[in-house]
């Protein structure tokens, strides 16, 4: 974070699991486990303890893209662990007595074993999470049969069959209207169906009853994207950004939303942002950055922009254009 002086780094081990790792993670948790185990685990470091200071509580919370949560409290060695969660869309949050001091989205990268491990900074008495930010202890907590209706809907919708998912959703809110989850969802699946006024409908709605929740900003800001409604996008995304300035997505979605508003000058931090915040999974930004550099003049930042990308995409499908371009261009 960056207010309240809730500081935290995040290291990310994004290489198959080795025998050594697989050992880490029987210590860490107890359990044998074998290196054909779907766990994400890690340990969380407390700094700013005071001499004397009680540990505080520690809480870690897993969000999955259902908007399903497992939560956990770290143990006295500090680790905690989520074993057979599906890791893609899902974020880690990290919790100290209440306050949010931390939360990071997790690389589905085809790992079994991934470990996150977070250095945070305990919060001085008092402290409160930062304004727009999404607490873990306020997850959406619905009852036992919305919750199976939401299962079968995100079913439907990941076995490519949205329009069977409508009708789920249709009736978890016609029993729980305030499900802001379940309307960002319900968007999604008219979006994909080719219903977008549906679509945005269910989106406002979403946003009408919680107005920082950037999972509908974000789906709201493509939609608008591919109306070519570009204005839009630049006010969708920015109340994304604001409510969460840890989303990668919505500042590369914003600097997109920039370049067609012909601002580049506020694109180029956007896209920077996000770069900065996934190196890898936004390395395409690169691109983005490089055209709009090219386009005015500054083919040595065009060429900067280009082997950057090249560094964390080697194998890139215009790798020989991208090389060309250099050779003719050299970065200074």
């Amino acid at each position: 974070m960056r207010s309240l002086n809730l500081a935290f780094t995040l290291i990310l081990f994004f290489a198959p699991a080795s025998l050594g790792q697989v050992d880490g993670m029987r210590t860490a948790t107890g359990m044998p486990l074998s290196v054909d185990a779907r766990i994400v685990f890690g340990r969380v470091a407390l700094e700013g303890l005071e001499p004397g200071m009680k540990a505080p509580r520690v809480y870690v919370t897993f969000l999955d893209k259902r908007m399903q949560a497992s939560r956990t409290l770290l143990d006295n060695d500090g680790y905690f662990y989520f074993r057979d969660v599906i890791t893609d869309g899902a974020t880690i949050f990290i919790e100290i007595d209440g306050t949010e001091v931390a939360r990071q989205s997790v690389v589905a990268a085809g790992i079994k074993q991934q470990r996150m491990d977070f250095s945070v900074t305990v919060p001085s008495r008092g402290g409160q999470a930062k304004p727009g930010t999404v607490s873990a202890k306020n997850l959406y907590d619905r009852g036992k049969e919305n919750t199976a209706l939401m299962n079968k809907a995100i079913e439907a919708i990941e076995d490519k069959k949205p329009e069977k998912a409508i009708p789920h959703l249709t009736q978890v809110l016609a029993t729980d209207p305030a499900d802001h989850p379940a309307w960002a969802i319900l968007g999604a699946a008219h979006a994909a169906t080719g219903n977008e006024a549906d679509a945005e409908k269910a989106f406002l709605k979403a946003l009408e009853i919680k107005p920082d929740s950037v999972p509908p900003l974000i789906s709201l800001g493509r939609l608008y994207m591919a109306q070519k409604r570009f204005d839009d996008v630049v006010k969708t995304l920015e109340r994304a950004t604001a409510a969460d300035p840890s989303s990668a997505v919505a500042f590369r979605l914003l600097g997109e939303g920039y370049l067609q508003i012909r601002k580049g000058s506020k694109a180029i931090p956007a896209l920077n942002e996000a770069i900065r915040l996934q190196p890898k999974e936004m390395a395409d930004c690169h691109m983005l950055l490089a055209k709009l550099y090219d386009i005015a003049g500054a083919r040595h930042l065009a060429s900067s922009e280009f082997k950057l990308l090249l560094q964390k995409v080697p194998n890139h499908p215009e790798k020989d254009k991208m090389k060309h371009y250099i050779k003719e261009n050299p970065p200074q």
